[in-house]
């Protein structure tokens, strides 16, 4: 099995490779071919999260310590003590796989919803309105060059809850379903990870209109009024916690160069956003959008927030991107391919080196 994980890993860069050149080809291609290469994709990743294994200190390896921890544990007992009782949905997850006594289903099934959820939201947006091709493509590579692979098989938590969302979001803009299952996905973001209560945050400051939105740059300045919330238990107090926790962490371990280019690749999304905010059909997703990078750039001052709330606009992306290509003309689109192409080239550059030093497949 070790020996197929790592084929799929070069599959998964034969595969990126197709698409970043691709994304430059006109025309489409045939429906069933596309399919192929979209399982072949999936099933390459999930492959490859099944033994990847990215060193001591890693997310991972601490949640297959908490699962060994929890699997004598009955469920009643998770559920009033375990690791994560707050975010019931990982808790119980975790707990059910740790039964199996086989923690490397772990990253396997979480890659396997992540996916789905990214390549649904995809379907989503074919089926309301024309997908370009090149769109997909430059998303696809915009997700796993931002988030990155390894974020996506061995984090677990935080990409699933951007997926979840994301998929609530355009739900609730795109398609105008303001209803219980948009709620519920809502919900379930919070319940993978705390982190969620802040893009439920951003998800209200959308209702903001025109210039006032400027002030979103300057949240920042009113997060000390949070202490207020620190000791209050539950969801709410976990993730302030968690605020004042990233903080104090500062920006040790994070490449500058590596921070530039995740700055970069906001702020083309950001501009590309911007051009549009007139010509976009879909004018309560811009400006969702919008919010959520003001929201971001704002949190740059807390480089983990920021790298989180980097990830929720790479994968929260798709529509500005199709509507972008459809609507814009054919120089700006090249240009914009072209600088999220170098963009994204160098943070591949820079995960690539992490997974040559720092990863193994066990």
């Amino acid at each position: 099995m070790t020996t197929i994980s790592q084929l799929s890993f070069f599959v998964l860069v034969a595969l990126g490779a197709f698409a970043l050149f691709f994304q430059f080809v006109k025309g489409r291609f045939p429906k069933h071919l596309a399919i192929v290469l979209d399982l072949l994709f999936i099933l390459a990743l999930c492959l490859m999260s099944y033994r990847v294994w990215p060193g001591l200190g890693s997310d991972l390896e601490r949640y297959f310590q908490i699962m060994d921890m929890t699997r004598g544990t009955s469920f009643r007992e998770v559920l009033l003590y375990g690791y994560y009782r707050t975010t019931v949905i990982t808790n119980i997850f975790m707990w059910f796989i740790s039964q199996t006594r086989n923690n490397h289903l772990l990253p396997l099934l979480s890659t396997i919803i992540i996916t789905g959820n990214i390549f649904y939201l995809i379907h989503l947006e074919g089926k309301r309105t024309t997908l370009l091709q090149s769109a997909k493509f430059s998303y696809l590579i915009v997700v796993f060059s931002v988030v990155t692979l390894m974020a996506i098989t061995t984090c677990v938590r935080h990409a699933w809850m951007i997926s979840l969302f994301a998929i609530a979001v355009y739900r609730d803009f795109m398609l105008n379903k303001k209803d219980f299952i948009t709620v519920g996905l809502y919900i379930a973001a919070c319940m993978v990870h705390t982190a969620a209560l802040g893009l439920i945050l951003v998800r209200f400051l959308a209702l903001l209109k025109g210039n006032s939105k400027l002030w979103i740059l300057l949240w920042i300045l009113l997060s000390p009024f949070l202490q207020y919330f620190a000791e209050s238990g539950g969801l709410l107090g976990e993730a302030v916690g968690k605020f004042f926790a990233y903080q104090e962490f500062g920006a040790e371990g994070l490449d500058i160069r590596w921070r530039i280019v995740r700055l970069g690749t906001l702020i083309t999304l950001a501009i590309m956003c911007y051009m549009q905010r007139n010509s976009s059909p879909d004018k309560k997703y811009t400006n969702f959008y919008w919010t959520l990078v003001l929201f971001t750039i704002g949190a740059i001052s807390v480089p983990i927030l920021h790298f989180r709330m980097v990830d929720a606009a790479a994968i929260t992306s798709l529509p500005i991107i199709n509507n972008f290509y459809k609507t814009q003309s054919k120089e700006n689109v090249l240009i914009f391919k072209l600088l999220l192409t170098i963009l994204c080239l160098g943070q591949f550059a820079y995960h690539g080196v992490f997974i040559k030093t720092s990863v193994s497949f066990i």
